[in-house]
Order: C-alpha cells, then sequence, then structure tokens
C-alpha cells in the first residue's frame, strides 16, 4: 500500500466524517454499482495488459488501484467479474472475481471499490489492511 493510496482513503472517511457532521452522509462516498464496477473493469483490464497498479489511464471518473500482488508481478491471464456482494450498510461495494495467471490455477479473490471521484479499487486483502479491519 503506497502512501498515496493511504492518503486518499484517510482523506475519503475524513469528508465522510465531516460530511456527517454538516447533514452529508457516507453513503455520498459510495459509487453506484455501475460506476464500481466500471472501474473494477478498467483496473483489471489495465492489469491484463500489461499495465502498472496506480492510476489507470484513459479513465472518467479517475481509476487508481491497489494490489499487493500485482504490484509484486504476478501477471494476468485472464478476470471474470462472478458477482456483486450485498452491499452491508454503507462503505465500499465488493466484487467477487476469478483471476486467472498465465500458469497455474484461476484463483478467486474480492475487490473492494470505494468512493468517486477517483474511485478506489483494492485487493480485499489489501483494503481489510489499510482500513483495520484486516490481519
Amino acid at each position: 500500500m503506497t502512501r498515496h493510496h493511504l492518503r486518499q482513503l484517510a482523506l475519503i472517511l475524513a469528508l465522510a466524517a465531516a460530511g456527517c457532521s454538516r447533514g452529508g452522509k457516507v453513503e455520498d462516498f459510495t459509487p453506484a454499482t455501475a460506476n464500481a464496477r466500471r472501474a473494477l473493469e478498467a483496473a483489471l483490464g489495465h492489469w491484463q495488459g500489461g499495465g502498472q497498479p496506480g492510476a489507470v489511464p484513459g479513465t472518467s471518473p479517475a481509476v487508481e488501484v491497489a494490489d499487493a500482488k500485482w504490484k509484486a508481478g504476478v501477471k494476468l491471464k485472464a478476470y471474470e467479474i462472478i458477482a456483486e456482494e450485498p452491499l452491508d450498510g454503507v462503505g465500499p461495494r465488493f466484487f467477487k472475481v476469478r483471476l486467472t495467471p498465465p500458469t497455474g490455477p484461476a484463483v478467486e479473490t474480492r475487490y473492494a471499490v470505494l468512493g468517486i471521484d477517483p474511485l478506489l479499487v483494492y485487493r480485499d486483502e489489501d483494503y481489510q489492511k489499510l482500513s483495520g479491519t484486516g490481519k
């Protein structure tokens, strides 16, 4: 997780908290399902095309992705977005995804998508560490 991503998440959480104190809602930082899915598709397509994690070029609204395994050099041959998980109150949208590397079996994982502009895409393990809810 880069400092840039940590600052972005902290900013979103601070804005959400400030918005709540003025009558705004945390939901204001939960992207619409279609926007979240497009952001995830853009991120995974960028990975599949050999791009690096971080800012995904050519996206509007901007998409930024953090994925420690991708950053470590894992390649992606194919992906399938299996399903969006039901929204649990407020917060990011989660999607179950099947990732297929160039060799070896496919793996299933989850991705969290949050924010409005930029849309932030995190592999579940990275999001859990960043948000303090994981290991």
